[in-house]
């Protein structure tokens, strides 16, 4: 059985949660200020993602973030790139975690609306991955293979 709204809805440290008449916010932040990418957010969205897609309450899902972008800054310290080195095991774990963000959140099973607050920088995949796009013509974002700068209005036209 899957956790109800209540029981989850307290339950992630970057996503803060409102359900209103069937329409779930999702807000990604980290200590209530602006969206840092972590390893906590990167796992934890994941999870996040199933619960919600699960939950046959949620009629539509509204993901957005804090601040004046949508994710624009990393925290590198917990992914140990630099201090303890990326070991094999280490990659598989951060491998499967992305792919189950991705997979997660496109399994969501009622419509997806990204409301993109400003620059998309970090995972900048998660702010075209909805099945409606809010955003004005100056936010912009990186593509993840040549972190070339792209326009959202030239994407989402």
């Amino acid at each position: 059985m899957w956790r109800q709204f209540e029981e989850y809805a307290e339950s992630y440290r970057h996503v803060r949660m409102r359900r209103e008449d069937g329409v779930l916010e999702l807000v990604i932040h980290t200590e209530g200020g602006p969206a840092v990418w972590s390893a906590t957010m990167h796992e934890e969205l994941g999870r996040c993602f199933w619960e919600v897609g699960r939950d046959a309450a949620n009629k539509v899902v509204v993901l957005t973030a804090t601040g004046d972008s949508f994710i624009a800054q990393t925290d590198h310290s917990g992914f140990a790139f630099t201090s303890l080195g990326m070991t094999p095991a280490r990659w598989d774990v951060v491998y499967n975690e992305g792919r189950h963000l991705i997979s997660n959140l496109l399994a969501i099973e009622v419509p997806v609306v990204i409301a993109v607050n400003g620059p998309a920088v970090i995972h900048s995949e998660l702010a075209v991955m909805g099945d409606v796009v809010i955003a004005t013509p100056t936010r912009s974002g990186r593509t993840p293979t040549t972190s070339g700068v792209w326009s959202l209005a030239t994407v989402c036209t």
